[in-house]
């Protein structure tokens, strides 16, 4: 229903119930602007990134270790009665010990086909492929492959046999090389000898006595 007012210069000014409505509604609406949230006592703040990672992590507990197998073994080898070991000081003259029994039954064989200036030199620790090196000259060619075989000869027959693990020189007979391992037997021509001197090499070397029989005239 429309009513008619009078404004101040007597002319009529129409109202409407709609257009009260209307302006009653629009005052309503207007009290929560649209796109913003309500602050009431139900609303929570959003947490932030920064004040996300100002908050301290709960420490986390730290593993048992397990042990290994290598320290399980260790531990038990250790835990194990220590084995009585042989001294290598005993162990090693043991070895040198043998190794001078062979280089003397070279230098015997050597000396039986009348070898001149036969030298045992100790080089026990001065050189890792031999303990003991037999020098000795022969007067020619065939004298020096006659001891050669002598030495072979002799070796063979030792128990256990001994054999050379190589030989070298034999053809020529100038210089003959029989390598026995730990004693390596140099049966040289006089020439050869006095040329590539192993006498002066290993001067300072000890020497093992051998008893020398002096050739027959």
């Amino acid at each position: 229903m429309a009513t008619t007012k009078k404004d101040g210069a007597g002319r009529p000014k129409i109202s409407s119930s709609h257009a009260r409505s209307a302006a009653a509604g629009g005052a309503k609406k207007g009290a929560r602007a649209p796109g913003k949230p309500s602050m009431g006592a139900s609303a929570k703040p959003k947490r932030t990134a920064k004040a996300a990672k100002e908050v301290p992590a709960r420490p986390k507990r730290p593993a048992t270790p397990k042990p290994s197998r290598a320290a399980a073994r260790s531990a038990a080898i250790a835990a194990a009665p220590a084995k009585p070991r042989r001294a290598t000081t005993e162990v090693r003259s043991e070895a040198a010990e043998a190794s001078k029994a062979l280089a003397l039954l070279v230098a015997k064989a050597a000396l039986d086909k009348k070898a001149l200036n036969v030298q045992i030199v100790d080089v026990v620790g001065r050189v890792d492929y031999t303990d003991f090196l037999v020098v000795m000259s022969g007067r020619s060619d065939r004298h020096v492959l006659s001891i050669a075989d002598a030495i072979e000869e002799e070796l063979v027959k030792q128990t256990p046999k001994r054999k050379p693990i190589a030989v070298e020189g034999r053809p020529q007979g100038t210089w003959v090389i029989l390598d026995f391992g730990e004693v390596v037997a140099h049966v040289f021509q006089e020439d050869a000898r006095s040329f590539y001197d192993l006498d002066t090499l290993w001067q300072d070397a000890r020497k093992v006595p051998v008893a020398e029989h002096r050739p027959l005239a």
